[in-house]
């Protein structure tokens, strides 16, 4: 930009905008990076296994943002070939590492903040007698027989039963 003798208007409206709205976004999402891992770092957590999952998701957000957009990468030799597939291996194994922690935060949450009971984890260890529970009293269980189920529904049940 600096070796351009066009006006600085014209400069920054026409010849480098494209060129300075994409650097703009991908220092943004550089300085979001940064910030939220060193927050996540320097924190004092109560319980330090806290700290294991969310360091997770922030290399996924780097890892996701790095494969949704390396084109600059690639062009400045930083990445090479087969650096797609790296990236990719990289992010599904953060996903496999990632999993495990996810169904504790999301009943956690759930419960805390919504105050809703969960079928597949709560403190209590009743898995099986909560999820039974609560498919009998669905909303679903109320009502009679559909009127369509006996013209529609049962003969197309019957069509594929193998015949003895």
């Amino acid at each position: 930009m600096k070796e351009s003798k066009a006006p600085s208007k014209t400069k920054q409206n026409e010849l480098f905008a494209l060129n300075t709205d994409k650097m703009a976004r991908a220092h943004l999402a550089y300085i979001l990076f940064k910030m939220t891992k060193d927050r996540i770092d320097a924190y004092p957590f109560v319980d330090v296994k806290v700290k294991v999952p969310l360091q997770l998701l922030v290399k996924v957000y780097a890892l996701k943002s790095l494969i949704k957009d390396s084109q600059p990468l690639y062009e400045c030799g930083f990445f090479g070939a087969g650096s797609g597939l790296k990236l990719d291996d990289a992010y599904a194994k953060l996903l496999v590492e990632l999993r495990p922690h996810m169904i504790p935060y999301v009943e956690y949450s759930a419960n805390m903040t919504l105050g809703l009971k969960s079928t597949i984890g709560n403190e209590f260890g009743d898995i099986y007698e909560t999820q039974l529970r609560v498919a009998k009293n669905s909303k679903l269980n109320k009502n009679e027989v559909p009127p369509y189920y006996e013209k529609y529904m049962k003969p197309t049940m019957a069509m594929r039963r193998p015949k003895i």
